[in-house]
């Protein structure tokens, strides 16, 4: 793991280390919470690889978004709406 968790190439906000279990024991993985962008990155490195299609962008791979707010997971901060399923995840439920 990083000293500092990397910064989001896309927003320059810091990500927060996700625990998943990856096959490869050098790489962590990190997400960013300001605009979901899932990165990997070799520990004990510098280097961040983004990883497109690792996690869901709308959900965070949980399957519900914002009835309300459908660009967000479900639930969010700030909101009691319902959940709706994900339109990504869950279009063939």
């Amino acid at each position: 793991m990083l000293m500092v968790p990397p910064l989001c190439r896309s927003c320059d906000q810091q990500a927060r280390l996700l625990p998943l279990v990856s096959h490869d024991s050098r790489v962590d993985y990190y997400c960013c919470d300001t605009c979901g962008t899932v990165m990997a990155c070799e520990k004990n490195s510098s280097t961040v690889i983004h990883v497109a299609a690792l996690l869901c962008r709308l959900c965070a791979a949980e399957g519900w978004v914002c009835e309300q707010h459908p660009a967000q997971p479900w639930p969010h901060p700030g909101c009691q709406s319902p959940r709706a399923p994900c339109p990504v995840c869950r279009a063939s439920e």
